[in-house]
């Protein structure tokens, strides 16, 4: 008999320091699909000649553990991978509780788990390479996490302090349109938004060092955020003219980047996670006739950025049940 693919749950938690692995996940879910753990084995014949044209041996140079797994935002879970991703947190309230989750120079290193069909592995020194949310028409928020880490393990035990398999998704179709803010200049406000993503992105890499071909470590590089949304104008296109021009009315290019805002909300019952970058400079093509007819959309594309006052660029506020995110919690 074989195994199950449908069988199989991702999970994570932060470490305490670097080396100092997790021997159980903290938090645990389903996947919609990619995998949570894989060994990225790298050999190659030996540059090497003999009294034969076929070479004499192989070069196994460097195995690097990593995942690439996409799910739903669980709103208990989603804080601890927004935590790996970003590196900053403070909470407040005493039930239910708001996690305050942004950018920090540093990153924690967490320990990811996956279970296929009762296949454990593991994975610690993780480092979140990049973390994107995406959602669309359906409001159905999707997420996609990569990364790398340094030792795996090969039957860890699996069995997380929370199992958010079975609990309600975070979505964008709220019933509330008030929940989906964008701006092509100024602060963010309420827009026609049919679908988007945020993505955070480390530019992560290993560190090898010559006494192994496992990384030592995994370093992270400058952090970055990319936002598209897909905007239905209702009777004109001024937020084109506006990135092209700095104004609703402009009548000449822009010379310096106009800079408009971002803050969606996404809610399961009474818990949410709220995006907001008050600083972004979009993109937009214009758009294309058709002679099928149909509403006009346009695609923006922003690199959030600091502020001008140098503060947080992407900023995640979360609301849920979750005392904390803790080692252990």
């Amino acid at each position: 008999m074989g195994k199950q693919k449908a069988i199989s749950r991702i999970g994570l938690g932060f470490q305490s320091a670097k080396g100092t692995t997790l021997t159980a996940p903290t938090f645990a879910h389903g996947v919609t699909g990619g995998n949570g753990f894989d060994l990225d084995i790298t050999q190659d014949r030996a540059p090497i000649t003999s009294g034969n044209r076929v070479a004499p041996h192989a070069d196994r140079t460097a195995a690097v553990g990593k995942f690439d797994a996409q799910f739903r935002a669980h709103p208990r879970a989603i804080g601890m991978w927004l935590y790996l991703a970003l590196g900053g947190k403070s909470v407040t309230g005493a039930g239910p509780y708001t996690h305050t989750i942004s950018p920090a120079n540093t990153l924690p290193y967490g320990t990811v788990f996956f279970d296929l069909d009762g296949e454990y592995r593991s994975l610690q020194d993780v480092v979140i390479d990049a973390l994107e949310l995406s959602w669309g028409e359906d409001g159905i928020v999707n997420v996609s996490a990569q990364g790398m880490g340094t030792l795996p393990a090969f039957a860890p035990t699996f069995t997380p302090g929370t199992d958010d398999s079975l609990s309600a998704y975070l979505v964008a179709s709220s019933g509330v349109a008030a929940n989906l803010k964008y701006a092509a200049s100024g602060a963010a406000a309420t827009a026609p938004i049919k679908a988007g993503s945020i993505k955070i992105s480390n530019n992560a890499d290993v560190v090898q060092l010559a006494y192994s071909i496992v990384p030592d470590e995994v370093f992270w590089g400058r952090q970055d955020y990319e936002a598209a949304l897909t905007i239905v104008p209702p009777t004109n296109l001024n937020d084109w003219r506006t990135v092209a021009t700095g104004t609703a009315g402009g009548t000449a290019v822009s010379q310096a980047p106009v800079y408009g805002g971002l803050d969606v909300k996404f809610v399961a019952g009474t818990d949410s996670l709220q995006l907001a970058c008050s600083r972004v400079p979009f993109v937009v093509g214009y758009p294309q006739a058709d002679p099928n007819g149909g509403h006009v959309e346009l695609e923006f594309a922003g690199l959030p950025v600091l502020t001008a006052a140098g503060a947080a660029a992407l900023t995640a506020t979360l609301i849920n049940t979750q005392a904390t995110y803790a080692v252990g919690s």
